[in-house]
């Protein structure tokens, strides 16, 4: 499947759940990634047990099910299919990350450029800074770490991200002015609600009639104080700041400075460990997923 252009990860026997937002915390377990269906089936009949067949597997449609097709006509993969062993340590070491208040990350380019794993590695990068549901598909990823790798000082859109890198460090960015995104837009906070915004955070609002959306266009209607406290944040990340209006008019920009009236929480840098392998159980994702940042 990755030969004929797709991003497609390795299965693991233990991994986060690739829906998003909504399976945020949820793992997925798959005891049986290493016994083939003969050897399920034979198991199955002999505890006198039937089963279903998943008309998925032989759909044509389904790139799975052609691969799968391939493989039974004899083709033969350059690389393993599954790795059954649990991820013990992170694929890239999170240490070398560094948040920001727009959920935006800073890197070496030491860290993405590795040649055995420098493509997941970036395009894993891009999915939590962008907060999307998708990684970017593998030819413009590759463009992208060459870039990367030839230490070119650019800027550069790619999955709703934006990628600003200086020769030594790269720095990722939800692209605020990404007119395909489905979620860089204002939104109600009910009153007592937990709603994901943008795929990035958390939001919970103590009072009803507040709305959180991107601080994009609306830096000058901030107060004189939370100006300044923009001086402190990387330009290119401003855009895609959470700004919160509350029912009175008044604007908060709570990842910059923490307000009374608003709970927030960045989502990404559990995602970004999760995804990489770091975590072997939900304890270990419920010691990370608390906020990082100073809010």
């Amino acid at each position: 499947m990755r030969q004929s252009g797709s991003t497609t990860p390795s299965p693991q026997i233990w991994a986060p759940s690739p829906v998003w937002p909504e399976g945020r915390g949820v793992f997925l377990l798959r005891p049986l990634l290493g016994v083939g269906r003969a050897a399920l089936r034979d198991a199955l009949s002999e505890l006198g047990e039937t089963w279903i067949d998943d008309p998925g597997n032989i759909d044509p449609r389904s790139a799975r099910a052609r691969a799968r097709m391939l493989i039974a006509g004899g083709f033969r993969v350059a690389e393993p299919i599954a790795d059954s062993r649990p991820p013990m340590a992170p694929a890239i070491p999170i240490a070398d990350i560094v948040w920001g208040p727009a959920g935006d990350l800073s890197v070496p380019i030491d860290a993405l450029a590795d040649p055995a794993d420098g493509l997941r590695r970036l395009g894993v990068a891009l999915l939590c800074a962008a907060g999307g549901e998708r990684p970017p598909r593998r030819a413009p990823l590759a463009a992208l770490m060459a870039r990367l790798a030839s230490r070119e000082r650019f800027a550069a859109t790619l999955a709703g991200c934006r990628v600003q890198c200086d020769g030594l460090q790269a720095q990722l960015v939800r692209d605020a002015g990404d007119a395909r995104s489905r979620a860089v837009t204002d939104i109600p906070l009910p009153a007592g609600g937990t709603v994901v915004w943008d795929g990035r955070f958390e939001v919970r609002a103590k009072a009803p009639g507040a709305i959180v959306g991107p601080l994009a266009g609306r830096a000058a209607r901030l107060a004189p104080g939370l100006r300044r406290a923009l001086a402190d944040v990387a330009p290119a990340a401003r855009r895609a700041l959470p700004r919160v209006t509350f029912a009175d008019g008044r604007e908060a920009l709570p990842t910059v400075r923490p307000d009374p009236g608003v709970d927030i929480r960045l989502l990404a840098p559990a995602r970004h460990a999760a995804t990489l392998g770091a975590f072997i159980d939900e304890a270990a994702l419920r010691r990370i997923a608390k906020p990082v940042l100073p809010y």
